[in-house]
């Protein structure tokens, strides 16, 4: 973990609303040099604080409007045994299907949590039953779609 100061966090929530800013147009509305920002930002990513700079796509303008939320129950241990699957790597099995947007393995009644976007609630379904249910490591799945989506973004506001 690292101690963000003031200035870094400025820097990061600016970024977070629109990464395509040039450290000059940072350094205008921070008053902070442009060095400085530029030092500060290759800092940030070196430490691993800043993953990626992405573009975050309208999916409803590209065809995939339909939200969907599945959950996993895995297979006794025998079987993911059998299969050479440890429990650590679950999710990371799960993350290599294209269509899986984000994964958490979770506690509770259910193992994973996915989040997938489609183009509608038939083409989701036939993603569960062709790609979920053919997997012997998976016992069980539970789906929901959103009606409606309120938020949805990474940023995390930095005091």
């Amino acid at each position: 973990m690292y101690n963000l100061d003031k200035k870094d966090k400025l820097i990061l929530n600016l970024l977070q609303k629109d990464c395509r800013q040039s450290t000059r147009e940072l350094s205008k509305k921070l008053k902070i040099p442009a060095t400085t920002i530029h030092q500060r930002i290759k800092k940030l990513v070196e430490r691993g604080i800043v993953k990626s700079f992405s573009a975050i796509l309208d999916t409803a303008k590209i065809g995939l409007p339909t939200t969907a939320f599945i959950f996993i129950k895995w297979a006794p241990s025998f079987i993911r045994e059998k299969a050479g699957l440890k429990f650590e790597n679950i999710g990371d099995m799960l993350a290599k299907l294209p269509e899986v947007q984000e994964v958490y393995v979770v506690s509770g009644d259910w193992d994973v949590v996915l989040k997938l976007k489609g183009a509608n609630e038939r083409e989701i379904g036939i993603f569960v039953v062709n790609t979920l249910w053919n997997k012997p490591e998976i016992e069980r799945t539970l789906t929901f779609f959103s009606f409606k989506e309120s938020k949805d973004t990474h940023a995390i506001e930095l005091r």
